[in-house]
């Protein structure tokens, strides 16, 4: 998970981060299968203290099953889940 808590000004700064994530993601995947892009997107989650990733996967946008190939689904996302201290 990813805890957010707005008090603190660094992790309000950072927060962008996890948009900027996302979508180097995206491009990263194109030619790599679900297992290298699981593992560079734990790496990179894991790369600033700021943030505790303690899951993230690739599943099935509809059922939310973790999936194995890219073509298991017409809609796969990555899963993380987030808590924002308000």
């Amino acid at each position: 998970m990813i805890f957010l808590d707005q008090n603190k000004p660094e992790q309000r700064e950072k927060a962008h981060q996890i948009a900027t994530f996302l979508f180097k993601s995206l491009t990263f995947v194109l030619g790599k299968n679900i297992q290298e892009t699981l593992e560079f997107a734990k790496a990179n989650l894991s790369s600033d203290s700021i943030f505790k990733s303690d899951y993230f996967g690739i599943v099935d946008g509809y059922t939310l099953r973790p999936v194995t190939d890219w073509k298991d689904s017409n809609d796969i996302v990555g899963c993380m889940p987030c808590i924002a201290a308000l």
